[in-house]
């Protein structure tokens, strides 16, 4: 994780906690889905797993393959993530660019830092695992397409 991968990871978040506010503005917290729900909700919540999905592939493999799961499974009881939750992410990603920017300032004898592997894990803990399925099928694309 780079100090640039981190801030580009805090632009997807804010664009969640944007995509999560209209959400739960418009259908409540508690909202379901289902098959008579207006186009509209379903776009947002599409959108919602999309920029899920794009926060999801600033994580590395490794904290993707082992998520901390110390946060609400909000997915178990929701249809889709609330703004409490977008909001603490963001306060997450706030701490990965702190954890990276030091990690890059006071260290040049290694390129793996378990701090920042510990910020990545706790974001990626906190998406939902589906999301996390279809970032890690990304990366086994691309180490499909660079094997030969």
């Amino acid at each position: 994780m780079t100090h640039d991968c981190a801030l580009g990871l805090a632009q997807h978040v804010a664009q969640l906690v944007q995509l999560t506010a209209t959400f739960q503005a418009k259908y409540g917290r508690h909202y379901r889905l289902k098959p008579g729900s207006t186009p509209e909700a379903w776009a947002l919540y599409t959108a919602i797993f999309n920029e899920q999905i794009n926060v999801a592939r600033c994580l590395s493999l490794k904290s993707l393959e082992m998520p901390n799961d110390s946060y609400d499974k909000w997915w178990e009881r929701e249809d889709t993530m609330d703004l409490s939750v977008a909001k603490t992410l963001m306060q997450h990603s706030a701490h990965l660019i702190a954890t990276v920017s030091y990690f890059e300032a006071e260290t040049q004898e290694t390129d793996w830092s378990y701090a920042v592997f510990c910020a990545e894990s706790t974001i990626a803990g906190m998406l939902q695992p589906a999301a996390l399925q279809v970032a890690q099928a990304s990366y086994q694309v691309k180490s499909e397409r660079y094997a030969g």
